[in-house]
């Protein structure tokens, strides 16, 4: 069996790589913990220290006086923290932040896929690609989002990707990740990183089974919205109506006028306006409001009713 994991920061630079703690300390024997698979990151905006610097420098005295101590040795000291099922629905103990992961649950029937995605978490795209033949069997997860921070509601954008892993009977970890910052505190700054991680187990029979994972997040400063406008236009273009909506107050769904062709969307910040059009083929309206205490966006979703769509269905 064999296992890599690699990191890849884009577009700048990746901060706050404290002690090493980036790789999981193993709590279990070699063998159970190489079958862990990463499914997504659990996200903060502090660092989660799980590093036992006691057990460590006890361990590692003498080459801290003057030696050198490799990263995989240093590696063995990094914790795990393990999440409870609360609901149906796994939580990390003590912990304030965004979950973006897939977990799994085998049963009698094959496995079932469960995405948890948090308020905070926008533009999330899961995808998991399986690929059979013969002697091999390939399953590829891929993971994608963006965290939007709010200008001026921090000091600093900085945000902790920390992996998360499940074990092969089912248990979900966290380990200590990485933190990486915007180049600038402007709307429009953005940075993304990247995990990969892929696993490859031969049987007695040289049949191979490979999983691998794949986890982008990217990191862009927004302004905040102080409202929307949402008109409907018939097929001349000229106006039939006009709605104003506080941020996070759009509804859910909204059925348009019967004479409507398209609708158009005004979003309001401080440095003025931007517009997106919407028709019977385009019905998911996002918007964003501020998640109160987070110092970030949480979108919103209004899902349109045209009346060709109505016809359509008839």
């Amino acid at each position: 069996m064999k296992r890599y994991i690699s990191l890849l920061a884009i577009l700048t630079a990746i901060a706050a790589l404290l002690c090493g703690c980036s790789l999981a300390r193993s709590d279990m024997d070699a063998s159970a913990a190489s079958r862990d698979r990463l499914i997504g990151v659990y996200i903060t905006t502090e660092y989660i220290d799980l590093f036992d610097l006691e057990g460590y420098i006890g361990a590692n005295a003498s080459a801290l006086s003057g030696g050198s101590i490799g990263e995989a040795d240093a590696a063995q000291y990094n914790g795990r923290l393990y999440a409870e099922l609360v609901d149906e629905r796994y939580v990390f103990p003590g912990m304030d932040g965004f979950a973006f992961f897939m977990a799994t649950t085998e049963h009698e029937y094959g496995t079932s896929y469960s995405n948890y995605s948090g308020e905070g978490v926008c533009g999330c795209k899961i995808a998991v690609n399986t690929n059979d033949n013969e002697d091999s069997h390939e399953e590829a997860l891929e993971l994608e989002c963006t965290i939007y921070g709010l200008t001026g509601r921090n000091d600093r954008h900085v945000i902790y990707t920390n992996p998360v892993y499940q074990t092969a009977d089912g248990e979900v970890y966290l380990t200590s990740g990485h933190g990486i910052s915007t180049s600038g505190v402007g709307a429009g700054a953005l940075v993304s990183q990247k995990l990969t991680d892929s696993t490859t187990v031969t049987d007695s029979e040289g049949n191979a089974a490979t999983s691998s994972a794949s986890v982008n997040v990217h990191y862009v400063i927004a302004e905040l919205p102080l409202g929307y406008t949402l008109i409907e236009m018939d097929a001349d273009s000229r106006e039939i109506s006009r709605h104003e909506y506080a941020p996070g107050e759009l509804p859910p769904e909204y059925t348009a006028n019967n004479s409507t062709a398209y609708i158009i969307v005004e979003s309001r910040t401080a440095s003025g306006s931007t517009y997106a059009l919407y028709s019977a083929e385009n019905t998911d309206i996002v918007t964003y409001a501020e998640l109160k205490g987070k110092g970030v966006l949480t979108e919103k979703h209004t899902y349109v009713t045209f009346a060709s769509n109505e016809a359509d269905n008839a």
